[in-house]
């Protein structure tokens, strides 16, 4: 264990908003749709906390917007919307490689589009940060640079210690997930258009 926010600070980029919904051919439908859900719920946390706790992360943007950059994934893009909006409930717009250009988006590569409203920006280790200061508020106390003397997972049927466990000298800290990750250069990379 490093520093608070070390190894995962900023690789998803800074981008809190949804996606994913094409995990119902593993789990069935009716756990993709409370995916989609929870997925909507924590975007709305994230800018929860943000707001209560006084947090500058650099809140910015909302909506994501994506681009098919060849003619043969437009229409693919379009059913997504579709297929998205009446399986999940979701509010994402599909716009042609007309309406792209009318909305200041054309290029080249741009055969169409998708909007999801409600995602935006931040810059990861600032949110990070701004967690552990509100944790450390309400007397949590974090363990930086605690050496990790073993790793094991627990059995994923038993509910009462469920994931990985790290201990720590004489400490055990269950974890949900834990993962290694590094950092963009320079901080957060966001505001790029996603390529489908």
């Amino acid at each position: 264990a490093g520093y608070v926010g070390w190894g995962g600070s900023g690789r998803n980029g800074g981008f809190v908003g949804r996606g994913g919904t094409m995990v119902a051919r593993r789990f069935g439908l009716a756990e993709a749709i409370r995916f989609a859900d929870w997925q909507k719920s924590t975007v709305e946390l994230v800018a929860d906390i943000l707001q209560s706790e006084g947090t500058d992360a650099e809140k910015t943007g909302q909506t994501e917007i994506g681009f098919a950059h060849r003619p043969n994934r437009a229409e693919g893009m379009r059913r997504y919307v579709e297929h998205s909006n009446k399986t999940f409930g979701t509010d994402y717009s599909y716009m042609d490689r007309d309406q792209c250009r009318e909305h200041g988006l054309a290029g080249p590569q741009v055969h169409g589009g998708y909007v999801i409203p409600d995602c935006f920006g931040i810059h990861p280790m600032k949110y990070v940060r701004g967690l552990a200061h509100a944790a450390q508020k309400n007397g949590v106390v974090i363990h930086e640079h605690a050496p990790v003397d073993s790793w094991r997972h627990t059995p994923p049927f038993d509910t009462q210690r469920c994931g990985p466990r790290e201990k720590c000298h004489h400490r055990h800290q269950r974890l949900r997930r834990k993962t290694h990750t590094k950092d963009w250069p320079g901080g957060c990379y966001r505001g790029s258009p996603t390529f489908w």
